[in-house]
This record gives C-alpha cells, structure tokens and sequence, in this order.
C-alpha cells in the first residue's frame, strides 16, 4: 500500500494559495529576458553560419558538376567531330592537306571541314567516312571537304563507292563539281574533272543537280558533261581494265568470321562482275564455309587466288562472270602468297593454313582439309 495520504495534495494547493502571488523583481526580470534574448541571437548567428556553410558547400560541389559536365561535353562534342569526320584510310605516293597550315597526309589522318586535299602526280588516296563511304583519289586531284558529307571535286578523278554492306546512314554522300551536285543512290560511280566534268556509274544510279538541269545516271552509262553544258550519254562496261586505276587502294574485306559466299560477293562487287557456280552444290558450300585469317596485304584479284584453293575451288573469268569451280588439282600458284594466312573450314572440320598448304604442294597433291561434321 502506498504511504501517501489522499489529502496532501489539497495541503499543497491551500499552502500554495495562502503564499500569494509573487512578483519578480523588474530588475531581475530585465536581465532574464536579455540573457533570453541574448542567447536566441547567437544561437539564430550559429544556424545562419551554419546554413551559409551548406550552402558554399553544395555551391561549390554544382559548380564543380557543372565544370566536369561542361569538360565532359566539350570532350563529347570534340569525339563526335572526330568521329563525324572522314579520315585517310590508304595512301600510295604523297598527298597534302591544306587546313590553315598545308602538310602531308598519312594513314589516319582525319580531314576536317573546309580542308583541302591534293594528290600528287601517280599517287593514290583512298578516303573513308565514318559511315563506311569509301572514296578513292586517283593523282593530280584537287578535292574540299565540305559538311553534309559533302565532297566538292575541283580537279582530277575520283572513285565513289557506298560500301559493300548494308549501313545505316543519315545522308547519302553527295558531290559538287563544275557541272553540278552529284548525289550517288547506293551505288559506285567515277567522277572526273577537267574542262569537261565525266559521270561513270558501275552500280546503282545517281542524281546530277544543276542550276537548270537535273540528269538521272543509271548503272552502265557514262555522262560527259562539256564547259558549255552540253551533255552527251554513252553505254559503258562495269568491268574491265578501265576501273583499275583505283584497284591498289581498294579497302581490304575482314575476312575473320565471313563466309565465302560473302567473301565472293564482295569480291564480284569490287571487280563490277556476275557471280556463277558451275555446279549449285559449290553455292550451297559456299554460304557454309566460313573464312578466318587475313588478306590485308593482298589486292583483290590477289585475294581470289589466295582463298579459293583453300576451299579446293577455282574460278573462270570469261565477257564480265567469275564463274567459281571445284579445284580440278594442284595448287594455282595464285594461291602461293607467303605473306597471307587464310583458312576455309565448314563447321569444326579442321583446316591448313593457305602458306602450309602451298609448302605441302611440293611434296604432294594433299589439299587443305575442309571437311565438314
């Protein structure tokens, strides 16, 4: 049981009443309240510190964000210029870049808008947007760099291509010489300009835009343009030793991974030929077989005979058809290039490497195994 009596707390509310109400002395009071006062002061002085503090804090870390974000997309901006812009992808001879400052170009070399480009005389340059146009100078020739892609052409011969696979691309590449714009429409075509301005087109067709004219160019025609407009239309061969000029600089094929349907239809591409099989069973091989090494040194008539003996196939040229045939026997001496590595196997049949292969042949007539499983 509790101690505590029920009425003690009536006896303290009669004591408190009896006791009065007592007033603070005023001076008492005065020095409480500014010692209140006071204390509110500095303690609202400490929270504004405080508050100030953050925030130069949280200042200096947007300020310093914003310096990265603004380091980062100067940064971007600058890759994506570069990446945007075509670039030397092959060189024989010598070739100046004239952009503020005139030098001589290399392998790399990236061409920045406005530029100026000359070949030298018996020089070749092959040129490649990011995109995968391919444009080949041949000596002598003057071009500019312009934005779209655009490429003017102010002197000399050039060879376009719009690449061998299938791009996404955002523009087509589109030419300006004397006679007017030329804008290719999935194609390859020649380009030349002297007092005249000459349209070959090998595949595809392109679109000549004058100021009063506009000219559809189908594959297989060529387009001569004369200084005073007149214009003269001839059939042309999409073969033939009159497309070779360009031929040493030709962008090489990957052949790591592709099949050797793939391999020869660039190969008829690059050569403006039909593709053939002399038999259908070598064209279902063909899109089996699958290719691994490398013809990087090779031209493209050099790489046929390279790879097609490691297939234990061959080919006919004969009026524009490379017709591919079984490998009657022996190796070709085409295919006896010390400085490629080239494979053919189907599935995981084992296979010898093309520079193996063409030792052996002086032994015997084993050719390399492409076997399938």
């Amino acid at each position: 049981m509790s101690s505590r009596r029920p009425c003690e707390p009536d006896r303290l509310a009669e004591l408190v009443r009896l006791g009065g109400t007592r007033r603070v002395p005023t001076d008492v009071a005065r020095r409480m309240r500014g010692a209140i006062i006071d204390h509110w002061r500095v303690e609202m002085q400490r929270r504004e510190r405080h508050r100030n503090r953050r925030r130069r804090i949280v200042f200096v870390g947007l300020a310093a964000s914003f310096l990265v974000i603004a380091l980062g997309l100067g940064a971007w901006r600058r890759s994506i210029r570069t990446l945007s812009l075509p670039a030397v992808q092959a060189i024989i001879g010598r070739a100046t870049l004239n952009a503020g400052a005139a030098r001589f170009v290399a392998v790399g070399t990236t061409l920045p808008i406005g530029s100026e480009l000359t070949s030298d005389q018996d020089s070749l340059v092959a040129i490649l947007w990011p995109d995968g146009h391919s444009v080949r100078l041949g000596g002598g020739t003057r071009v500019r760099i312009l934005r779209g892609p655009v490429i003017a052409l102010e002197l000399g011969a050039m060879y376009v291509d719009s690449g061998f696979e299938s791009l996404a691309r955002h523009d087509p590449l589109a030419v300006d010489t004397p006679a007017g714009r030329v804008v290719e429409i999935g194609t390859q075509f020649e380009l030349r300009v002297a007092d005249y301005t000459r349209i070959a087109v090998r595949e595809g067709k392109v679109q000549l835009v004058g100021e009063s004219h506009r000219e559809n160019v189908a594959a297989g025609t060529r387009l001569d343009i004369a200084a005073d407009g007149t214009m003269t239309r001839q059939e042309i061969s999409r073969y033939g030793s009159e497309w070779d000029w360009f031929a040493a600089v030709t962008p090489v094929l990957e052949l790591e991974g592709r099949t050797l349907q793939e391999f020869l239809d660039w190969i008829a591409r690059e050569k403006g030929m039909t593709l053939a099989f002399a038999d259908p069973a070598i064209s279902e091989r063909a899109s089996t077989i699958i290719l691994t090494g490398s013809i990087e040194s090779l031209t493209v008539d050099q790489a046929l005979d390279a790879v097609l003996p490691t297939c234990q196939l061959s080919h006919t040229v004969e009026q524009g058809t490379l017709t591919i045939l079984e490998e009657e026997s022996g190796i070709p001496d085409g295919a006896r290039e010390p400085d490629s590595e080239i494979v053919g196997s189907v599935g995981s049949g084992p296979a010898v490497p093309l520079a193996a292969a063409a030792s052996a042949d002086a032994r015997s007539t084993t050719r390399p195994d492409v076997r399938g499983t």
